[in-house]
């Protein structure tokens, strides 16, 4: 089995994505960020601690346990036990764990061109980015490899023998050649013969001296910095041909990477190899092999600069008590001890630096237990990072904001980016004085402001979560403190809770969304709780992020995105509103174990929403009718994605549940299936798939039950990770006498099979009895006609096809959006009927929904007069407009297509990089 570190190159799919960080080693309990933001550089500079700890053999990252319910009812996941599972190969160490080595082993700092230690400082001041990199910078004329020479120049190392700075030495005095020296001694010897190529070849100088007999046989002496390290593959043929270096990979101080001692069967490209004189048998050699190679620390991260590595030892009491109770220590520690280094000295450590994860290591720490407490990395964010959005307000002005897809918050900072990784976490954000930072957290901020006149927005959680739920959002917006309506009910019966709630919007916007907002946001919060259960948090903001948004909303712990797409006048969009705020309780406090069983969540809330949306909106006897026209709207989505959609990405449990999907010793676990797939980003194969499945689950035991089973659920697995069988597993248990299906049943036609199931089809025509559906039809019927009125030859011409039925001018936006989902089922629709019918539900066009499904009309039928509804739908609905792009090049329409071009020419640089590269996948292919 490969390790880790060369798993980038077992990747089975470009759309897959990595998942390097070795969790069943090492786990991050809590980090701190400290960052600045340099919006006009569109950049954010500093550091991130992280404190770590061995993990250990219990599914400890899966369950929150300072957060577990008070119930009897809770049980564990029966989920595999070697998610935290120490590798099998790991080298025990006869030291003392965590013990630092000394002087005699380890020098305490290292550096390329010259001596720094951070150690003492007087002052609270955090080290500048300009400072860090001024240190690590070689001299001119040093440090660097020069083209089509034989040696690496410049690097500076302090000796392992003391610490006497007679001791360090250059590399150049090192090189030296083979004649020179002892047979058994050996050297670095790298050449790099083109600097400008993409790979670099590595020198093999021979030794013929006492070389041993056979003609299979080779030894191979393998040295890193400071420490001899003998890898001895035996009867393997090696030439100088095959053994490359990536120059894409950066590597702290030319250090050969140690995962050069792997296997016998596998050499790194990054050593320096030399035939060697005398050696013993290669079984002899292997167990020091083992014992002398450093432990890393594997982090998951993406196009990040780092400048610098650091480590830091505990001891004594802080030792003992970190080791016993991280959050104890936390509490009893002052972060600006850890952030502004006061009192503690730091190590600096290796690292290397790969597409998709940076290592960690030091020379002499061999095992977990040795590993520092703390680990520091300085880094920068790049101004293209996939995981940040910079661009501009409503108002014009500079922002930031994470927008959470694919690589999540890689790009960000370095983390363990699984979803059984939980760690706490601490964030101080330095940003100009005129600046708001909203960030995920338990309570609202501390801020202060600095001798320069910034401000510091200081964040904390001790809420346990996947760092890919971490939000933070920069900006100069308004803001307005929402209050509670009064109470028809008793709060305290039903533990309900009022949490700080504010809204932040654009001057801009402001009217509209205090119009829109103020009322629903409240209601919606405490219907959601007497549906599911109390909040588990303590504030609620509410951010209307930049039209240049891709989602329609996006929910963290205590911060959520929403779209200014659902400023919709009367409330209709508000649906999606209830959608976010459903996510507190799936997605956030309860989680899924497996990231490709999404419809754990998106499914969960997109059933949830249509009745919380009605209770709030106080729709009264017609909330079922209103549910099953919005059942009827996602039926023609979901046939319509299942017809265009690959069938491999139909399915709703991707790894069929498997225990290898969550087994980090498997090479399948290295890698989220489809985690990277452009495509799986617009589809909503595993929202309305997963809804209607629960809709089968409810017919067959009742809503009011189904209803508050889930609430049970919700009770039973909160601060936990599930998997689909988890709540399939409790909902037969609930209801025992469903003896006509069971969790194979549910599995064979839902999770593991692709297409519309069975049952689903059989169940189509319940969706359409009801009122509203009826008056869809009868609006339907007249629309018809008058399109096959205007085609007849005895019709005047001019003439206007008359409306009969005036009352059904009050359709509601579900209706509307069903009754032009059926128009685009027929084949032509007259010019002066889509007039007709922009007359009279112009209204509804207020809600981007509608006014999507009515730009598919124009763009099909090519009713030139309405392209400027088209061109002001892509611009102030972007979220959306995705799927108008490729409508618009369905039609082989050239003033369409033309249309569609100019509006992402005028967009493209807003876009995030995977819209953007869709968009121009469909616009120029």
């Amino acid at each position: 089995m490969s390790s880790p570190e060369t798993s980038d190159n077992l990747l089975s799919s470009a759309k897959d994505l990595p998942m390097s960080a070795n969790l069943q080693d090492i786990t991050v309990k809590h980090f701190v960020l400290d960052l600045a933001c340099k919006m006009e550089e569109r950049v954010l500079d500093g550091s991130i601690t992280l404190f770590c700890c061995p993990s250990v053999n219990e599914r400890e990252g899966t369950n929150r346990d300072n957060f577990q319910s008070s119930t009897s009812g809770n049980i564990a996941l029966k989920t595999p036990a070697c998610v935290h599972r120490r590798s099998e190969e790991r080298i025990q160490c006869n030291s003392e764990p965590n013990q630092e080595p000394k002087c005699s082993e380890r020098p305490t700092f290292s550096v390329k061109a010259d001596t720094f230690q951070y150690v003492g400082m007087d002052d609270c001041e955090i080290p500048t980015p300009e400072q860090c990199k001024s240190v690590d910078q070689p001299a001119a004329g040093t440090g660097e490899i020069a083209e089509n020479s034989s040696r690496v120049r410049g690097s500076v190392d302090v000796c392992h023998s003391c610490s006497n700075p007679d001791s360090v030495k250059s590399v150049d005095e090192n090189v030296i050649s083979s004649s020179e020296k002892k047979p058994s001694d050996s050297h670095h010897h790298m050449v790099c013969s083109d600097a400008r190529d993409k790979y670099e070849n590595i020198e093999m100088s021979h030794h013929s001296s006492q070389q041993p007999s056979g003609e299979n046989s080779t030894d191979l002496d393998v040295r890193s910095t400071n420490q001899s390290c003998h890898v001895v593959a035996a009867e393997a043929n090696v030439t100088a041909q095959t053994m490359f270096v990536n120059c894409s990979e950066v590597r702290s101080r030319c250090v050969p990477e140690e995962s050069c001692v792997a296997s016998q069967e596998q050499l790194s490209p990054c050593a320096t190899i030399q035939h060697s004189a005398g050696l013993c048998h290669p079984s002899q050699h292997l167990e020091s092999i083992k014992e002398s190679r450093p432990f890393k620390m594997i982090l998951d991260s993406y196009k990040l600069q780092i400048h610098k590595v650091e480590g830091m030892f505990l001891h004594g009491e802080e030792k003992l008590l970190f080791e016993k109770n991280l959050e104890e220590f936390l509490k009893k520690t002052s972060v600006k001890d850890f952030v502004f280094q006061n009192g503690y000295q730091w190590h600096m450590m290796d690292f290397v630096v790969k597409e998709h994860c940076i290592l960690v290591s030091m020379e002499t720490v061999h095992t977990v237990e040795q590993f520092p407490h703390a680990v520091r990395i300085w880094y920068q964010t790049c101004p293209e990072s996939p995981s940040l959005m910079w661009t501009t307000d409503q108002d014009g002005n500079a922002c930031v904001f994470t927008i959470g897809h694919f690589l999540s918050n890689r790009a960000l900072f370095p983390s363990q980016d699984t979803p059984t990784a939980l760690p706490t976490w601490h964030a101080i954000i330095t940003v100009d004085g005129d600046l708001t930072t909203l960030l995920t957290g338990d309570r609202e901020p501390l801020i202060t402001v600095t001798d320069a006149g910034q401000k510091r927005f200081s964040y904390f959680t001790t809420f346990p979560m996947p760092s890919c739920t971490f939000a933070i959002a920069i900006g100069a917006w308004q803001t307005e403190v929402l209050s509670y309506p009064p109470f028809d009910y008793d709060p305290d019966q039903e533990n309900l809770k009022e949490p700080t709630l504010r809204l932040f919007f654009p001057e801009r916007l402001k009217e509209r969304s205090t119009s829109v907002l103020s009322r629903y946001l409240p209601r919606c919060l405490l219907e959601a709780q007497r549906m599911l259960g109390t909040y588990p948090f303590h504030r609620l903001d509410v951010l209307i992020v930049p039209a240049c948004f891709d989602s329609l909303g996006m929910a963290s712990p205590s911060l959520l995105f929403l779209s200014q797409s659902l400023l919709c006048q009367d409330g209709s969009m508000c649906v999606r509103v209830a959608h976010e705020l459903c996510h507190t309780w799936f997605g956030i406090v309860i989680g899924p174990h497996d990231w490709t069983e999404e419809w754990i969540t998106e499914g969960f809330c997109t059933y949830l929403e249509d009745i919380l949306h009605a209770k709030v909106s106080q729709l009264g006897e017609q909330t079922e009718d209103y549910i099953k026209v919005r059942a009827q709207i996602h039926l023609c989505v979901l046939k319509a994605e299942l017809l265009n959609t690959d069938e491999n990405l139909q399915s709703l449990r991707p790894n069929k549940g498997m225990a290898d999907a969550t087994e980090r010793t498997s090479e399948q676990a290295r890698y989220l299936k489809d985690g990277m797939n452009v495509e799986k980003k617009f589809m909503q194969v595993h929202y309305l798939k997963g809804y209607f499945l629960l809709q089968s689950l409810e017919r067959e035991v009742g809503k009011v039950r189904f209803l508050a089973f889930l609430k049970s659920y919700v009770h039973r697995y909160i601060y936990q990770l599930v998997t689909s069988q988890d709540f399939l597993k409790m909902y037969f248990e609930t209801f025992p006498d469903l003896t006509h299906i069971s969790v194979d049943t549910v599995n064979r036609q839902w999770l593991d099979s692709p297409g519309m199931p069975e049952s689903l089809s059989d169940s189509e025509d319940t969706y359409s009895r009801n009122v509203l559906s009826a008056h869809v039809n009868e609006e339907l019927s007249l629309v018809l006609g008058a399109c096959r009125s205007s085609t007849g030859r005895k019709r005047r011409r001019g003439r206007q096809p008359k409306r009969h039925l005036p009352t059904l001018d009050q359709m509601v936006a579900p209706q509307v959006v069903l009754l032009f989902d059926r128009l685009l089922e027929e084949k032509k629709v007259p010019g002066h009927v889509l007039d007709l019918l922009k007359r009279v539900h112009h209204s509804h066009l207020d809600n981007a929904e509608v006014c999507h499904r009515w730009c598919e009309l124009v763009v099909k039928h090519r009713h030139k007069k309405c392209y400027p509804d088209v061109e002001r739908f892509l611009i102030n609905h972007q979220a959306m407009g995705v799927y108008l792009y490729g409508e618009a090049m369905i039609s082989e329409c050239p003033d369409v297509i033309q249309l569609a071009r100019t509006c992402f020419r005028q967009l493209r640089y807003d876009m995030p990089e995977s819209v953007r590269e869709t968009v121009s996948a469909m616009l120029y292919a």
